[in-house]
Order: C-alpha cells, then sequence, then structure tokens
C-alpha cells in the first residue's frame, strides 16, 4: 500500500467490465476494481487496498443503479465464487463480454480493428448448462459431510444443495453420493495430514446417463467397493471410477485413476456426430452451444477453404470433438495431445463416426510442432486458459501455416499471444460464444492470416 488509506471513503463511476466480472473505474486517475458494481453505475465504497497504479475498493452502496442490474438469482450468489454476473441481465453480460475482449486487445494487441468483432452467439435460457460437476467435499467435526465451491478467494467452504448453472440431475446425484459417503463412513480428507475422499465429480450425457468419479489423496480408501456399488444402483449412473490425487499440501504430485464399476466411456453427441468420452477427457461443459462452437469453427474454416486438399493440424485436440466434427472432403486432419486418454477416446470417436481423413498422435503439442517440419494449410489451436505454449508461438513465426484458427477461452491469454504472432500474422475475424453465462468466462473463435511478404 503506498498510503495508508485502508477504508478510506471514495465515490466512483464505473465504466466497464473487468475480465474477473469486477466493475471499473477510476479514482485520481488511479484505477479501482470494485467486485459487485456494474458499468453507467455510480457507487460508494471503502478502500480495501491501494497500490501505486490501482486499488481496490469494497461496495457500500450503489448511488445511481445500472437500468442493466438485476436480483440475483441464486441464494448464495454473493457468497458463491462460482458467478460473477448473474446481478446483470443476459443481455447486457452479452455485449460487456465483447467489451472484456476489446478491452484485453486494447491493452495488449491495439492494431486489431473492432470491426472485425462479431456480435456475442448467447443462449435463449442460460441457466442449468453445465453438464459436469466436480465440487471439493468436507467432513464437518458433526461428521456431516458438505460439499460445492469454495467462497471466492477463501478456503470456505459452501455447502451446496442446488447450483443453477448446473444440470438438475447431477445436483440430485451429487446430494446423494454425499448422504452415502456420511452413512457408509467413508474416510474425507483433504491434505496430507489426513487421506480420503476430496471431490465428486459427475458428468451427464444428452440421454441424462452419468459418470461418476470419487477423487481421493490415497491410494486406498476403505469402503470403495461398496459405496461404488452403492452408486450403481442409482437409475441412469453407469459408470464409477475412482480418480488417485497425491496431495502435498495443496500440489499435486501423483495421478491416476481406476475403474471400480460400469463402462469406462460414456456416449455424448454434437449435432449428428456421437463421442465416447472417458471421465477424464477433456469435453465441452455446455451441451447447449458446443454445437454453436463447433459451427462456428467450421464456418472459420471454410472461409479459407480451397479446391485442393486442406492439410490441417489439431493441436490440443482432447477427445478429437472438433477435428471429427469438422472435417469435410478435401480435408486431412492431424490431431495431437498430451493426454492418453484424451488420444484414445479420440481413435475411438473416429471409427465410431467412420471417418477416414483424420488421425491421431499422442504428443505433447509444444513437442511435435517444435520438432517436426511442418507442411499445414492450417493449425487449430483450442489450448488451456494460459494460451498457446511460448516455443509453440515462436515456432509459427518461422514455420507456421498460411491460416491459424484460434479458439480461446481467455481472452488476455488470446490478445498476447496475438501480439507475438503480429510480425508474421493478421487477425481476420473473430466470433465470440457464450459457453458460460453468468461468470465472467469468454470463449471465442478467431481466425489469422499469414502476411503476404
Amino acid at each position: 500500500m503506498t498510503q495508508n488509506t485502508k477504508n478510506k471513503p471514495v465515490t466512483i463511476t464505473i465504466k466497464r467490465l473487468g475480465i474477473n466480472g469486477e466493475g471499473i473505474g477510476y479514482y485520481k486517475k488511479k484505477i479501482a476494481f470494485v467486485k459487485g458494481a456494474l458499468p453507467g453505475e455510480v457507487i460508494r465504497g471503502e478502500v480495501e487496498f491501494e497500490k501505486d497504479k490501482f486499488m481496490s475498493v469494497k461496495m457500500t452502496k450503489v448511488l445511481e443503479k445500472s437500468s442493466d442490474r438485476i436480483e440475483p438469482p441464486c441464494p448464495v450468489y454473493e457468497e458463491c465464487g462460482g458467478c460473477q454476473l448473474q446481478h446483470l441481465k443476459y443481455p447486457a453480460q452479452l455485449s460487456e463480454k465483447v467489451g472484456i475482449i476489446k478491452d484485453a486487445l486494447t491493452r495488449y494487441a491495439p492494431k486489431v480493428k473492432f470491426d472485425i468483432i462479431e456480435p456475442m452467439k448467447g443462449m435463449t435460457e442460460p441457466f442449468r448448462y453445465r453438464n459436469k460437476l466436480q465440487f471439493p467435499i468436507k467432513q464437518m467435526n458433526t461428521g456431516r459431510v458438505i460439499s460445492g465451491m469454495y467462497a471466492e478467494g477463501s478456503h470456505q467452504l459452501i455447502d451446496l444443495k442446488d447450483c443453477i448453472v448446473q444440470q438438475k440431475e447431477t445436483m440430485t446425484l451429487h446430494l446423494k453420493i454425499k448422504r452415502l459417503i456420511e452413512d457408509l463412513n467413508i474416510p474425507v480428507g483433504m491434505s496430507s495430514k489426513k487421506h480420503g475422499l476430496t471431490h465428486i465429480i459427475i458428468r451427464q450425457n444428452h440421454n441424462n446417463e452419468m459418470q461418476v468419479g470419487l477423487m481421493g489423496n490415497s491410494k486406498e480408501v476403505k469402503k470403495l467397493d461398496l459405496i461404488a456399488s452403492k452408486i450403481m444402483d442409482i437409475d441412469k449412473v453407469i459408470s464409477v471410477s475412482y480418480v488417485y490425487k497425491d496431495f502435498d499440501d495443496s500440489v499435486i504430485t501423483g495421478h491416476s485413476m481406476k475403474l471400480l464399476k460400469g463402462k469406462k466411456t460414456m456416449e455424448m453427441s454434437i449435432g449428428d456426430k456421437l463421442f465416447d468420452v472417458e471421465l477424464e477427457s477433456f469435453y465441452q461443459l455446455n451441451d447447449a452451444m458446443v454445437k454453436d462452437l463447433y459451427d462456428t469453427i467450421k464456418d472459420h474454416l471454410n472461409d479459407i477453404k480451397s479446391d485442393q486438399e486442406m492439410k490441417i493440424l489439431d493441436a490440443y485436440c482432447g477427445a478429437g470433438t472438433i477435428g471429427i466434427y469438422v472435417q469435410d472432403e478435401g480435408m486431412h486432419i492431424t490431431g495431437v495431445d498430451d493426454s492418453e486418454a484424451s488420444i484414445r477416446s479420440a481413435k475411438i470417436n473416429q471409427q465410431k463416426n467412420n471417418i477416414q481423413n483424420i488421425e491421431f498422435i499422442h504428443s505433447d503439442a509444444k513437442d511435435y510442432i517444435t520438432s517436426n517440419h511442418l507442411d499445414y494449410d492450417c493449425m487449430m489451436f483450442d489450448p488451456p486458459r494460459t494460451g498457446i505454449n511460448r516455443h509453440i508461438v515462436d515456432t509459427l513465426l518461422t514455420k507456421g501455416s498460411d491460416h491459424i484458427i484460434y479458439t480461446s477461452c481467455n481472452p488476455s491469454t488470446f490478445a498476447k499471444d496475438i501480439a507475438h504472432l503480429s510480425s508474421r500474422y493478421h487477425v481476420t475475424r473473430i466470433t465470440p460464444v457464450d459457453m458460460f453465462p453468468q461468470t465472467s468466462r469468454i470463449e471465442l473463435v478467431a481466425t489469422l492470416e499469414r502476411k503476404k511478404k
């Protein structure tokens, strides 16, 4: 803190939303971050902490309220750290998220023109969309087991009986499993000092079938087979697995998965394509919007399609869903991923959909791209939130393809990657897709074109 300003009262006009959904304004030319404040509002607050260039302000009163402010429908919204935008009308969420993309580009890649950014594709019903939950669990001194989401910025676990962005069936099953853990006295532990179960994982498909994962920090947990049998007796459950993650305090140091009961994979659908997915394979969380996202990627590909065969690299391919969905005559796609489970699923899905013009390789994307002679017309990237690996970005500058289709879930890392690629590529189109309503998370698809010499 540059000076002792803690609890100092301030009045701030909010200009826009930040990457984490917080309101952003200015106080004496210094950036102020205000959780819960909305663009256009004038708020009164107290300084929480202050640095040379910014301050954090706790809002105490809204003096001038935005017409887009609503009462959050979730009863624990203010406590839970899962959603950030339930107090904002959904059409305004879409426009503000486009604003967040523009802010990221302005900061890191200012040469990108805003007229290439299309309106965000949104949902008709922006609740109950998440097909997977992964909730930490904790045992109280009374023996009661609680599970849910952590309060923002804390280790305080909020016991959730419902979550309105989660599919209803997964929440109902989660409550039943929690009671079974209690009734069967299954050990629960969240650190190296106490061993037992740490998380409940559930994924649901289009037929309301569900995979269950019990995560723990010990190779052996008592009564696992017993609870697995009890869970399998519940309607629509098709498998139960144990996911072992060895925690050294908060750091995961080991990892394995064992199928306890049922099927190893579960069938998921996107349009007319079917996919067998293992519990640990990456798969999009929003069933209702994943087709919109993949249709968007396909549309971007069609923009650059030529009469000759296109050779396409699908980096970070996961279970092969994007490559299998967008493939067409005149394309040959190579999918690469460092997850053995994902590549195993991808090869099964290739056969399941009778796709001939695609292959999948188990390899780290960085190793594959930096160590191979690349002869691709287009490279597709769908990286984690950290963005494309910097070694890959450097390689693209010297031997990248003529086109890149970049699917990003983080506008900041996307903009940083674009800035590094700007000497060789320019962005021709950006299409945002709202995969995570009620949250500040943003998905976008962008086309990059290599500059002509």
